[in-house]
């Protein structure tokens, strides 16, 4: 199996994101460079992770996949004081590499929402839960 070095990477992501419909303020491989609490959730199984981020209008989704046919989010939606939806798609292309990688995506967050309480993330059917900030 042929590794690339994490800039060559992130090259690539770049590229495969070019021209998707992503809503993303941010993207970079790896976790969340500046959570305002360190994650709860483990990322080894691909479970998807959200955290708050120290800047007070973001929060930051984490998702896993390949390089190449990554998810990404292409919608965010504010369902009621607390709860904010997130809709993803996923790149197309042909073939898929078999790698996995970890890609945050930094956020805004909804200008309705109120982070006194615990706020809800509907991430497909799951749905995670930020505590107040």
């Amino acid at each position: 199996m042929r590794t690339f070095p994490l800039s060559a990477a992130a090259i690539l992501v770049a590229v495969s994101l070019a021209g998707c419909g992503s809503v993303a303020e941010a993207s970079y491989l790896g976790v969340p460079q500046n959570p305002l609490k360190p994650t709860q959730q483990g990322l080894i199984d691909g479970t998807p992770t959200v955290t708050w981020l120290s800047d007070e209008t973001r929060f930051a989704i984490t998702l896993a996949g390949s390089s190449n046919c990554s998810s990404y989010p292409s919608k965010v939606s504010q369902i009621d004081d607390h709860t904010i939806e997130v809709v993803t798609q996923r790149t197309k292309r042909p073939l898929c590499t078999a790698d996995f990688i970890l890609t945050t995506y930094e956020l805004s967050t909804p200008a309705g929402i109120d982070e006194s309480l615990p706020v809800v993330v509907v991430l497909g059917e799951n749905s995670y839960e930020l505590g107040p900030r």
